[in-house]
């Protein structure tokens, strides 16, 4: 039997009453998902699928994602984790690299019986995408990347290695058995299923349900069920200090923890300020589950992600050509690490294949030591050459943080019409009226090299941000404006 079902047969049989989800209207047991379990395994049995061949899980956060991905496993069927939320371009991405596979639907959040568990066959817009993927040996799950810094592609991991994720991750954030977890973050998600999903199956932790849509639902949720952990994303953190009034928070919540992109120091610092408590950040990724954690609440005031979880190795491989002291790129080994992208052997992939497997895992992400603590500084992929010097966008991108007013920033290669090289250009969200161009280029002066200031600025009101909440990247580089301030 599958190690994850295994776990949770044995919670059902000890603590069957339990609470396992909870909302201000609804709560369901242990035992409860354990029963939409066996409703949705006989739908995966009417559909007469083949044992072993991947199926795509769509369902939305609650304990119906928790029975669907219990009913797979215990089918000997591959979750294939779908984003219930993403738009028709990404679930077409899905299928053009997952192929056309069969979906186990679930229908609302709250199911109550068989009808709301169905097996869809692919259309006719599917069954012309690749064939189903081959997927290797002991596949438990496929997690779906997010595609923000290219192709989204899939990460097959096993149960053993999902379970030593949680392991690591509980044994670095002393969250419990006597936690509440908000769930405020997508359950399909790598970080939602690491940090949500895997406790509440294995451990029972208890998820908290938002009731209601909007910024403000998940400390309504929190409020009223006593959570005590929120996993939020640094776009959360960033609206609430923005705030004209701040707002309490519950008495109940003692851990905030964000992940899923960088959280700005400026940002973690107001937190603070206004509420008088730390904001924990996390840094994982989607092809090993969890990196580093900041353990003392106040690795994001500084600019780090904290130490490394436990029992988890991180290196840094040199990379020639960058200009940034001792840093390279993360070399994670972990028994949480995935066991291939898929599809596997491809041409194209080679790279990819190269960087993932084997217990092991080596980023595109460049990072430096701060002590014990790791400090990232971009991605590889993301350097600008400016006349063969390189340029790292984080490196511009923390001095323009630091701007009083400045709530994001993305630091990109851009070239003006009838340019052949690139130069660095800044696209910088604030308030309307609060920045100006030349107060941007005032800051990088004396700051950082000529080659590395922005040689045009943008002024937005808001960052494009990806459906999984982290900016969007390739869409701020395509922004244009009328008027861009230029250095001089």
């Amino acid at each position: 039997m599958d190690h994850l079902v295994t776990v949770f047969e044995q919670l059902r049989a000890r603590r069957p009453a339990d609470p396992i989800v909870i909302s201000a209207r609804a709560r369901m047991t242990v035992d409860d998902v354990g029963a939409l379990a066996g409703m949705a395994e006989s739908a995966l049995m009417r559909s007469r699928g083949v044992p072993g061949a991947p199926i795509g899980l769509l369902a939305p956060n609650g304990p119906g994602f928790l029975a669907g991905l219990i009913a797979l496993r215990r089918a000997g069927f591959p979750a294939v984790l779908l984003d219930p939320l993403a738009t028709a371009q990404e679930t077409r991405g899905a299928f053009s690299t997952m192929g056309p596979l069969p979906i186990l639907a679930v229908g609302g959040a709250w199911p109550r019986g068989p009808a709301d568990f169905r097996v869809t066959l692919p259309g006719p817009a599917e069954a012309t995408a690749a064939p189903v993927v081959d997927l290797p040996a002991g596949t438990a799950v496929v997690k779906m990347t997010s595609g923000s810094t290219g192709e989204a592609r899939g990460v097959a991991v096993t149960s053993e290695a999902l379970l030593a994720d949680d392991a690591a991750l509980r044994a670095s954030t002393g969250i419990g058995h006597q936690d509440r977890l908000v769930a405020a973050i997508p359950f399909s998600h790598s970080y939602g299923l690491s940090s949500l999903v895997l406790p509440a199956l294995a451990h029972g932790v208890p998820l908290v349900m938002p009731v209601e849509a909007g910024p403000f639902a998940p400390m309504l949720a929190a409020q009223s069920c006593a959570g005590t952990v929120l996993h939020t994303v640094p776009a959360w953190i960033a609206a609430l200090v923005n705030l004209a009034e701040t707002l309490p928070l519950p008495v109940s919540l003692r851990l905030t923890i964000s992940a899923g992109g960088p959280l700005m120091p400026q940002t973690a610092r107001e937190f603070r300020r206004r509420y008088g408590r730390a904001v924990h950040v996390f840094y994982g990724a989607t092809e090993c589950g969890g990196i580093a954690y900041d353990r003392g609440g106040d690795a994001g005031e500084r600019g780090t992600v904290g130490e490394p979880i436990e029992g988890v190795r991180v290196t840094l491989r040199p990379v020639q050509g960058i200009d940034a002291g001792e840093a390279g790129c993360v070399v994670v080994e972990s028994p949480a690490a995935g066991l291939s992208y898929v599809p596997r052997g491809s041409a194209e992939r080679a790279d990819l294949e190269d960087s993932l497997g084997g217990g092991r895992f080596v980023s595109h992400d460049l990072a430096s030591r701060d002590g014990a603590e790791l400090r990232l500084l971009g991605r590889l992929d993301d350097v600008i050459n400016v006349h063969g010097r390189k340029v790292r966008p984080a490196e511009v991108e923390q001095i323009i943080g630091e701007i009083e007013g400045v709530e994001g920033v993305v630091v990109h290669a851009f070239r003006a019409d009838g340019e052949r090289d690139p130069s660095v250009r800044a696209v910088v969200a604030c308030a309307p009226g609060a920045l100006t161009g030349p107060d941007v280029l005032d800051r990088c002066r004396g700051r950082l090299s000529d080659f590395k200031i922005p040689r045009t600025v943008l002024l937005v009101a808001d960052l494009p941000r990806t459906g999984r909440g982290k900016i969007d990247r390739a869409a701020a580089a395509a922004l244009k404006s009328m008027r861009s301030p230029a250095h001089g």
